[in-house]
């Protein structure tokens, strides 16, 4: 132990050394993930650890109390008070400003990713690991449960259970037989003794835990959950979407802008070409449009059997005249 750690506790410790390691990697990175870490198994937030450790851009996984992470938050954006007994350890660290508006978000039982990569990578990671436990009897139902009708493994003995849910059940050979689908949780609503112990008895765990992202702090910058299940690939369909659909518009009012212009020029050479072509005119880029037009069967790919015998060839259909299709040759893909 240093000095410093003379005649304390190794609770004390074992906070000391946390405390440092959180200051340290708040210094170090940009982006800091909050995770809720309710009914979450330590085997869970374990594989979470190694797969953010081995990445790409390796990180660290920080599970700790809030008062020990408000207390590294608290070293890095204010400053140090003399004559306190943490002014010597407040005073070796850096300030960054920018965490403050990560203080408010350390609540309830979170732990913290430190890590540059992309978050919405690391989200896919986390949450992989799921565990699926039985209802809880006074818990929300995270989902609706519906059971089917048909046989069940459960002796008549037990009828009195799916009474007491008003199920409609019939004895087979000593078995009960569920008559009709029943609805046995609602999602949202909380789990009822006589549910819970119908989900026990149909083996069904409807409750399905895992590390879920709540909180993105990035340069200062919070994203909330809303914001953080928005990953790159859907933002980016959407956004193409909007692009096809302002283009449309701007073609169709003949409204010339960034996006109709290149259409509007494309368009009008397509035009020239064939009127070129039509007027028997020759110019370098209609003959490189002939040329590709011509071309263009040539470069069809062989057929699986192997080369095309010269038969095949020459029954193969001559191209179309320039003045019925004229073709880009690329150019404007």
């Amino acid at each position: 132990n240093s000095p410093a750690e003379m005649g304390m506790s190794k609770r004390k410790i074992r906070n000391r050394k946390v405390i440092k390691q959180l200051c340290t990697y708040f210094l170090k990175y940009n982006q800091v993930i909050l995770v809720d870490l309710n009914n979450c198994s330590n085997e869970q937030i374990q594989t979470a650890r190694i797969a953010i450790q081995n990445s790409e851009k390796p990180g660290e996984f920080i599970v700790g109390k809030n008062t020990i992470i408000n207390k590294a938050l608290k070293w890095l954006t204010s400053e140090p008070e003399k004559g306190t007994k943490e002014f010597e350890d407040h005073s070796k660290w850096a300030r960054k400003e920018s965490l403050k508006s990560l203080v408010k978000e350390i609540q309830g039982n979170v732990g913290i990713i430190f890590s540059d990569e992309d978050y919405s990578s690391i989200k896919e990671r986390i949450e992989k690991k799921q565990l699926r436990v039985a209802a809880k009897v006074g818990a929300e139902s995270p989902t609706d449960v519906f059971i089917p009708p048909g046989p069940t493994n459960i002796d008549v003995g037990k009828v009195s259970v799916f009474q007491k849910l008003n199920v409609a059940t019939k004895a087979v050979r000593n078995m009960l037989e569920i008559q009709k689908e029943v609805h046995v949780l609602k999602k949202g609503e909380k789990v009822t003794a006589n549910a819970a112990e119908l989900c026990r008895l149909m083996d069904i765990k409807p409750f399905v835990y895992k590390l879920t992202m709540t909180r993105v702090w990035l340069n200062g910058t919070i994203l909330k959950e809303d914001m953080i299940n928005i990953n790159t690939d859907s933002l980016l369909a959407t956004f193409q979407a909007h692009v096809k659909t302002l283009t449309a518009l701007s073609l169709g009012a003949n409204l010339p802008n960034a996006l109709s212009a290149p259409h509007f020029i494309a368009n009008a050479f397509k035009n020239v070409l064939a009127i070129g072509a039509g007027a028997n005119i020759s110019f370098k880029e209609l003959e490189q449009a002939r040329s590709a037009s011509s071309n263009a069967p040539a470069q069809a790919a062989p057929a699986k059997g192997g080369a095309a015998p010269a038969q095949a060839a020459a029954k193969a259909p001559e191209p179309e005249p320039v003045e019925e299709n004229v073709s880009m040759g690329g150019l404007f893909d």
